[in-house]
């Protein structure tokens, strides 16, 4: 039968092997012994070099298919110019190299465990990776055939579905990359050296950043700002442990937000980390409820402490102001019924009562209004009010008080009086500034209520009661409206007091939108101030 040129092409192994056979014929005189058996690779001898005719070599090059050609101790005889290409070694020759250079170890031992095993004429096949001279990994099928050559035994080989095999790999790619894009968790995947690789569209929503962004940039990009360990983190992975932890990171806008974080170390066949996996859970949310809990925790324990320490003072005090009227009115109900009652004495006594009634109504009244504030979380009714029209009902209540001491009370207002408030909150603040000035001026002196434009924002009206009383010092400035400090002094007459009245005014005015202080009324005493908005 005549051997064409398309029977050899198209022929398989086994044509394969007869073209080879002719050609060995012709070469006779080019051939060499075989070597011995491979045993270990530093006791190989140096293979003498064979060389198969030209005709062959021009022959194969023309087929798109790749072959090679190996000896019994599985060197090189021949390869394709094909399989050069592959192995990125094109154009040095590989006669008489190992093939073992060019498998991965797994590759090589089924290899060897073919090649062993094989019989005459009984292709077998195998998958393997080729290791190319760039280090690149190729997934390749090889089909060996066992054959006996002029040179002795010699291994036929054919890869196929390269082609096939990459496109395997490029859909199994495509799969995970579309798990990473249907899970919800940030997913970020660097080198050993924290330059990004790959993130899913969680991460990019979640920063504000593109893939293209971040990929070949330091995971920094989106890293911590607040990461409690970072020795840790980094001593855990690069050990090939998995770190877990909390950290802060910046979005693109510059938002912050909380990520729930663990990373871990991806390995290579070789045992070695080649990357560092990253999933991120936002528990910004969850951050802020439980800082929420914790300050309603804290708050609640505040008030609780301030409430004990309040009730402890007013009891003290309401204890003091109903003993008081009880031996007062026990003292002028004798001096009444006596046979010659003095009228001057139950008129003393009549004030003291008076004086002291008065102190009590306004130590409950701030206690009603401060538990109400505090505890029923009432809203303010916010309406239009004359501010002077309160100043004024008040001095009227308080006049007789500040006549007992000869104070006088003054009220100077400008044109325009009228806010917009809640009434019985700003009656409750002017009274307690009123009765705070009389309790701490000295008698003789004069108590200044004004009402002017806030010239902070001439939106605001600005209501101040000024006294040329005992003044206070800086310190008890800073704790006047503390609730952590609730504390009572005594007036210029020893008058009682609860520390309550400037807490109540402080939350009654700061839930009508104004805010409250204090200051020195050079040269002596002290000036408070509250703000409203003019109507």
């Amino acid at each position: 039968m005549e051997l064409t040129f398309w029977h050899i092409c198209t022929g398989g192994l086994t044509v394969l092997s007869i073209v080879l056979a002719v050609l060995c014929i012709r070469a006779r005189k080019m051939r060499v012994a075989a070597v011995k058996t491979l045993t270990h690779a530093e006791e190989l001898p140096a293979p003498t070099a064979r060389m198969l005719p030209e005709s062959f070599d021009r022959l194969i090059s023309q087929s798109s298919d790749i072959f090679f050609v190996l000896d019994e101790n599985l060197r090189f005889v021949y390869v394709s110019a094909n399989f050069q290409k592959l192995l990125k070694i094109d154009p040095v020759p590989l006669d008489n190299s190992p093939i073992m250079c060019y498998l991965s170890t797994e590759s090589y031992i089924e290899l060897k465990k073919n090649t062993s095993e094989a019989a005459f004429d009984v292709p077998v096949s195998f998958a393997a990776q080729l290791i190319c001279s760039d280090h690149a990994i190729v997934h390749v099928n090889i089909t060996l055939q066992k054959q006996n050559a002029n040179f002795g035994v010699c291994f036929m080989g054919q890869i196929k579905t390269v082609k096939l095999k990459q496109e395997e790999l490029n859909s199994d790619k495509n799969i995970y990359l579309q798990i990473l894009e249907a899970v919800t968790t940030s997913v970020i995947i660097t080198d050993i050296n924290g330059v990004v690789v790959h993130a899913n569209s969680a991460v990019c929503r979640k920063t504000g950043y593109t893939l293209q962004e971040l990929t070949g940039h330091k995971a920094r990009k989106t890293a911590a700002e607040l990461i409690p360990n970072q020795t840790a983190l980094w001593n855990t992975v690069k050990n090939g442990g998995t770190w877990q932890g909390e950290w802060q990171g910046t979005a693109k806008n510059g938002e912050k937000y909380w990520e729930l974080v663990s990373v871990s170390p991806l390995f290579s066949k070789d045992g070695h980390i080649s990357h560092y996996i990253a999933f991120k859970e936002d528990i910004t949310t969850l951050k802020e409820k439980l800082s929420h809990l914790e300050n309603t925790s804290k708050n609640l324990s505040e008030k609780v402490a301030m409430r004990d320490k309040l009730f402890s003072l007013i009891s003290h005090d309401i204890r003091n102001c109903v003993g008081n009227l009880k031996n007062i009115s026990t003292v002028l109900n004798e001096e009444i019924n006596s046979a010659t009652p003095n009228q001057e004495l139950i008129a003393q006594y009549s004030t003291l009562i008076s004086d002291n009634s008065t102190n009590t109504y306004v130590i409950l009244e701030n206690l009603l209004s401060w538990a109400k504030s505090l505890f029923v979380k009432a809203g303010v009714k916010k309406e239009i009010i004359d501010i002077e029209d309160i100043i004024r009902q008040n001095i009227e209540i308080f006049k007789n008080l500040a006549e007992r001491k000869t104070i006088a009370l003054k009220c100077e207002t400008g044109n325009f009086t009228e806010v917009f408030a809640d009434l019985r909150s700003v009656n409750a603040v002017v009274r307690n500034l009123i009765t705070n000035a009389i309790k701490f001026s000295y008698p003789g002196s004069t108590i200044n209520i004004s009402v002017d434009e806030f010239s902070d924002d001439n939106n605001f009206a600005i209501i101040s009661v000024a006294d040329n009383g005992v003044g206070i010092t800086e310190e008890q400035k800073q704790h006047l409206f503390d609730n952590n400090s609730p504390s009572t002094t005594a007036g210029t007459q020893n008058e009682k007091g609860t520390g309550l009245g400037l807490l109540l005014c402080r939350d009654l005015v700061e839930k009508n939108g104004g805010k409250i202080w204090a200051k020195d009324n050079k040269p002596q005493g002290t000036v408070f101030c509250f703000t409203l908005s003019f109507a």
